[in-house]
Parts: C-alpha cells; sequence; structure tokens
C-alpha cells in the first residue's frame, strides 16, 4: 500500500450515511435470481462494471433530481418578470422555417411546449423509479454496498488531494511573484542587486518555496493516484478558460507565457515565432491582458466585484505588419481637422500655430499674413493635430502593444522604432512625428510581436543584425497530441462536473484521440518538421509520392471551432465524419484543390470516412478523391513502406490511449451507451 493510499478511511460515518441513503429501501427489493450473488466472487471486469454502474445512476438520478429544482425556480422566476415570458415558435418564412420569439400568451407558442413538458416530466418520473429500482438490484448483490462505500471513499480522499495541490499551486504562484517582484524592484537600486534585508526575505522565500514544491511532486509523483490526480486538475483548469472562451494555458504554452510575462516585467522586448495557426498571436494577447491586470492598466478595480472579470474588456494595442504599412500608420500622424468659427482672435491664433508648425517641419516661404488671407472669411478654421498610431498611444498611455507579423513590415519602419525597443522604464521617448514630443517609458509599455515561418509567406522581410540583438523570443510549436486531446476533451466536457455530458458517444472517445494525431501529422507536415508521403499515388504509380503542405494546415483553434463545437452543439447527433468534411475538407479547396486531397487522405489512414466512397465525398463539396485512390490507399496500409512512414505516428497514437486511459473510466460515468450496455450485460 502506498503512503496516500493508506491515509485513505474506510466508510467513514459521513461516506455511510451517503452510502446508506443511496441504496434506501434497497433490502425490501431484493432480486431472488441475484441473493446469492457475492460482489467478491465477480470477475474483476464485472466488478468495474458493477461500481460503474452505481455510480452512473446515481449521476443521472441527481442530474434529474437538480433539472426539475432548476425548472420550477426558472417558472417562478418567469411569473414574477415580463420580459422572460418569451416563447420561440416555428413560422413558415419566405419559404423556410424560421424561429421567431413571441410572447406568452400567444397560444401557438405555449400549448406545443406545455405538451412537450408534460411529457418529459412523466418520463422524468418514470426513470428515477427505473432508478431505484435498478440501485434495488445492485444492492443485492453481496458486498457490492460495502464496495462502493469504499470507491466513495477513494473519491472523497482524491478531492481533498486535488483541493490540496491547487491551494499549493496558488501558495508556489504567489511566492514566485514576491521573488520576482524583489529581484526586479533591486535591480533600480543604488546597489542595483539584492543585497541586505531583501537577500534574507529573498532565501526565506526560496526555502518555503522548495517546501511546497516536494508536497506538489509528493502527489503528483504517487504511482496510485499522481496521474490522475494531475491531469484531471489540468482539465479542470482547461474546462474553466475554455468555458469563457479564453486561451487555454496547456503546458507547454504555459511556459512560453512565463517567459513571455517575465520579459515584459523587465521591459525586454519578446519575439514569438511560429507558423500559421501555432496560436502566437493568441498567446500575445493573452500575456498582454495579464501584464496589463497587473500594471492596474484600463480598468478602475472598484468596478470589479470578481477580479477574473477584467480580463474580458482589457485589450492591448495591435499593429498588424503589412508591406504598405508606413511609420506614420504605427507611431502616428498630423491630421488637419476644423472648427466651426469666424472670429478674427482666433484666426489669428491659428495663424499662428500653423506658422509655427510650418517651420518645426521645415516649411519655408509662407507669412503669417498668407496664412491669415486663406482662413479669412472661411466657416471652417483648419488646424493640425496629433492623431496617435498603436505604438504611440502604447507610449503615451504605457500600455503593451504586439506587433503582429512583423517580418511583413519594411525595413524603415524597423529602422524606426530600433531606439524604442530598448527604452527602460522612466527613461524618455521622444516622438519626432509630433515636433519631439517626450514621454516618459511607464511601468505597463511593454512590446511583443510575431513573426511569421515558411516560404508560404509572400513579403518577408530580412532583420539586420543590429534589431535582432534587441529581442528575446521563443518559436511556438503547435501542441503535442496529449495536449490537442485534453483541449478537446475540455472543449466537450460539462461545466459541473469534471465528466463528459451522458450523451457524448462513447465509441467515440478514442475517435478523438485519433483526431489529435490526425492534426499533429497534418501540422508536422505543414511546418517542414517531416516529409509527407501520399499513399493515394500508387493508384497511377508503384511508389508513394512525397510531399509537403504549403497552403493548407488544420490549427488547433479549427479543431475547436470547426470541428468540436459544432459536434457539441449538435448534441453528438451529428457524425464527426460529416463535420470533418464539411467544416474542413470542403473548405480546403479555396487554399488548394491538390492539399484539399493529401489532409483527406491523412485523415482516411486514421479511420476517419471509412466505407465512403468517392460519391459520399462529392456529396459534401469534395471532388478531389476518387474510389480508385481510396482502395489504392487502402491497399498500401499493409506494405512496409507504409509502416515504415506511419511508425512515429502510430508510437503517438499508442502512448496517446495509454495516458487517455487513466481517466476514461471516471469521465465517461453517467454515459447512457455505457449504462445501457451494462444493463443488457447483466440482464440474466
Amino acid at each position: 500500500m502506498s503512503s496516500l493510499e493508506g491515509k485513505i478511511i474506510h466508510m467513514d460515518s459521513h461516506v455511510k450515511g451517503f452510502v446508506d441513503k443511496t441504496f434506501e429501501n434497497g433490502d425490501l427489493e431484493k432480486n431472488i435470481e441475484n441473493e446469492q450473488s457475492n460482489f467478491e466472487n465477480l470477475s474483476e471486469g464485472d466488478q468495474i462494471d458493477s461500481l460503474f454502474q452505481v455510480q452512473s445512476l446515481i449521476a443521472e438520478r441527481r442530474d434529474i433530481i437538480h433539472s426539475i429544482h432548476s425548472d420550477k425556480d426558472t417558472e417562478q422566476v418567469s411569473s414574477q418578470s415580463e420580459t422572460n415570458n418569451i416563447k420561440y415558435v416555428i413560422k413558415k418564412i419566405a419559404g423556410r422555417p424560421v424561429r421567431i420569439p413571441v410572447h406568452i400568451d400567444d397560444e401557438s407558442g405555449v400549448s406545443i411546449d406545455k405538451e412537450h413538458k408534460e411529457k418529459a416530466i412523466e418520463s422524468t418520473e418514470d426513470r428515477l423509479s427505473e432508478i431505484k429500482t435498478e440501485l434495488s438490484r445492485l444492492n443485492s448483490i453481496d458486498g457490492l454496498k460495502e464496495a462502493y462505500g469504499d470507491k466513495v471513499s477513494e473519491l472523497y480522499f482524491q478531492v481533498k488531494m486535488m483541493s490540496s495541490m491547487e491551494n499549493y499551486s496558488l501558495e508556489l504562484e504567489s511566492i514566485n511573484a514576491e521573488i520576482e517582484s524583489i529581484k526586479i524592484s533591486s535591480g533600480k537600486t543604488e546597489s542595483g542587486t539584492v543585497v541586505g534585508l531583501d537577500s534574507q526575505y529573498l532565501e526565506s522565500l526560496e526555502a518555503e518555496k522548495l517546501k511546497i514544491e516536494d508536497k506538489l511532486n509528493g502527489i503528483s509523483n504517487e504511482e496510485s493516484i499522481g496521474p490522475f490526480l494531475s491531469r484531471m486538475r489540468s482539465l479542470k483548469e482547461y474546462t474553466n478558460s475554455a468555458e469563457k472562451d479564453r486561451m487555454v494555458e496547456v503546458g507547454s504554452t504555459k511556459k512560453v507565457v512565463n517567459n513571455l510575462l517575465k520579459n515584459m516585467r523587465s521591459h525586454q522586448p519578446y519575439m514569438l515565432a511560429g507558423h500559421l495557426g501555432s496560436g502566437k498571436t493568441e498567446i500575445a494577447r493573452h500575456a498582454a491582458r495579464i501584464f496589463m491586470i497587473e500594471n492596474g492598466i484600463g480598468f478602475n478595480p472598484e468596478d470589479f466585484q470578481n477580479p477574473d472579470d477584467i480580463y474580458e474588456i482589457l485589450e492591448p494595442e495591435i499593429f498588424s505588419g503589412a508591406e504598405e504599412a508606413s511609420v506614420y500608420d504605427l507611431i502616428g500622424k498630423l491630421k488637419l481637422t476644423g472648427s466651426d468659427t469666424s472670429n478674427p482672435d482666433v484666426i489669428a491664433e491659428h495663424t499662428k500655430k500653423i506658422a509655427k508648425r510650418f517651420e518645426e517641419i521645415g516649411v519655408k516661404g509662407i507669412e503669417e499674413n498668407e496664412i491669415s488671407k486663406l482662413l479669412l472669411g472661411k466657416s471652417d478654421v483648419t488646424e493640425t493635430v496629433f492623431n496617435y498610431g498603436p505604438l504611440g498611444r502604447a507610449i503615451r498611455d504605457g500600455k503593451p502593444i504586439i506587433i503582429d507579423e512583423i517580418n511583413l513590415m519594411r525595413p524603415e519602419i524597423i529602422g524606426r522604432i530600433n531606439d524604442i525597443l530598448l527604452k527602460k522604464e522612466g527613461s524618455e521617448i521622444s516622438i519626432q512625428e509630433n515636433g519631439e514630443d517626450k514621454f516618459t517609458v511607464k511601468p505597463g509599455f511593454a512590446v511583443i510581436a510575431t513573426l511569421n515561418l515558411g516560404s508560404q509567406y509572400s513579403g518577408i522581410q530580412d532583420f539586420n543584425a543590429a534589431f535582432a540583438s534587441r529581442w528575446v523570443g521563443a518559436e511556438i510549436d503547435y501542441p503535442e497530441v496529449d495536449e490537442t486531446f485534453d483541449l478537446i476533451l475540455s472543449t466537450i466536457m460539462r461545466k459541473d462536473r469534471l465528466r463528459l455530458p451522458p450523451d457524448f458517444p462513447a465509441e467515440e472517445y478514442d475517435k478523438l484521440i485519433d483526431l489529435s494525431v490526425t492534426v499533429r501529422e497534418i501540422q508536422e507536415i505543414f511546418s517542414g518538421r517531416i516529409e509527407g508521403s501520399r499513399f493515394m499515388a500508387k493508384a497511377n504509380s508503384v511508389t508513394a509520392e512525397k510531399s509537403q503542405l504549403e497552403k493548407v494546415v488544420v490549427s488547433t483553434r479549427d479543431v475547436m471551432r470547426k470541428i468540436i463545437k459544432p459536434w457539441k452543439e449538435s448534441n453528438f447527433t451529428k457524425p464527426l465524419d460529416s463535420i470533418i468534411a464539411e467544416n474542413i475538407l470542403a473548405s480546403a479547396a479555396i487554399q488548394s484543390k491538390d492539399e484539399q486531397k493529401f489532409i483527406t487522405e491523412i485523415f482516411l489512414r486514421r479511420g476517419f470516412f471509412n466505407e465512403w466512397s468517392e460519391q459520399d465525398f462529392v456529396d459534401f463539396g469534395i471532388d478531389s478523391v476518387s474510389d480508385s485512390e481510396i482502395k489504392a490507399l487502402t491497399a498500401s496500409m499493409d506494405s512496409d513502406d507504409f509502416k515504415e512512414y506511419n511508425q512515429h505516428f502510430d508510437d503517438l497514437l499508442g502512448d496517446a490511449h495509454n495516458r487517455s486511459n487513466i481517466t476514461r473510466q471516471s469521465m465517461l460515468i453517467g454515459n447512457k451507451d455505457l449504462m445501457q450496455k451494462n444493463k443488457h450485460k447483466q440482464t440474466p
């Protein structure tokens, strides 16, 4: 028994009360055929199935009861508020059915709703009765109640351990922030380093940090439950971010964000380089928002009860690089504006301002009386105002700026910002475009840039050594297979439980792993990390054709927004293959029909579109794949050259399946497909 397992208390009073309530009245309704059954005599598989069935029945009962209470609360609120008394009915408009809102007094809307609700209530009551009968039948298995109690104790212990991990992580983050703050502030002192009292304080913080890290590692490295707890904790964090449609900090992303924030705090320019769809701009925006919160930029803390709500309202300055962009677009430019007046004193004032401005920018030979003549008698008096660009505003207001696709900008723009990049907090920046306007660098000013990798980008400019030396940076890779799979799960999972929805098709769980590997292969070929092979080419040749992707890639963002979210919104009723064909493959033809065929082949190799014919693809607007090519691919998948090429991705697939098994059963508790399967299995 491990050290942590030894801490699990067998059936304490709270757990015993819960278990007794779960099986209440069960002894009165024992199934005679099962009276002689004993839990210990069941096979390991049957024991697992029985406990899973109990957990799933309890989860379903809890959902039903909760929905009944929620429905009553909703009715009560609706009866008190006229604004909530809105229903929807389907009417035919312009030849198609359209959902339109109607008030509750519209009988055409209410009668249908009421009829369905009455049927639902009746069905729900029947199901609660069935669940009670099922639990009674399971209770007739001697020893199952006790085994379930042990399972609940184990789950209770896991919840406590996960809570401890979260608390330790928060403590660790707090200590790390304090350590970094001491180092940064000490760098601004006379000594320029950590000395005296700060040195002693830093030592004590480092010692405390080691203690907390030891506690966290002790739980995470526990062979029996450590991997399970670590993964469930990560999924919980991911789900919270996915629910709010925010960037999810998977492991590889978190490292980049931490390093990016560290450099922003010391005003070191940071560059994120990556291929199309790798998430570099999203990472930059996410880190910039965190940095703005740290520096109190763009919000009043008193206006927000929940600090987490601040994140949504913040936007850093963003400048998109392009060949046609100018220095003035980035920093700012003078703009002529008019004011409606014919007052001679105002005209004289504007005359002097314009004459002075002409002198500043080197325009000579224009006398003040000539300027006055131009203005005299005009209803609109013209004046020049400096219109700040994104970088100008960032310097003026003390906020971060993201220069997106910086390697598309012309060299003269690069040269203009060279000096600005290395300015530290408290130093002065002159904006010569506005007559040497001077600003002091504020704590919230920081510069982030993104850079495109890949030969598929046109107009990419080379950096000179002086400019490149000013940046610290990182190359952003696409998420690993495990990370993509976890992102998929976090998008699908319930908001109130670390579980998949009851209607999730259990047989598709493994297919989501296949999807993660498929996407990774496409990304590796697109980024040039590997050389792709087309085995469909064997329809017209004896060998596979070496090939790369240069125009089409499936990003992680594409997976979530174009595949997983639409699938979830259909309540998983629309086939996953159909969504991929419609939202990914069909649109790939816009970039390249040839590459559409290639990524279709990659999906086929992973088991997608099984038994689809050429016509099935044509039905989705994909006419680049023929039956002969599909047959050639199928035949090739048994060949040695295919197995050799595919070995790397088979290894990724095997590792991902092994890791997913850690949480599979827990994630599928309450799954309708598996409950039905177990019910048929246990029926004599």
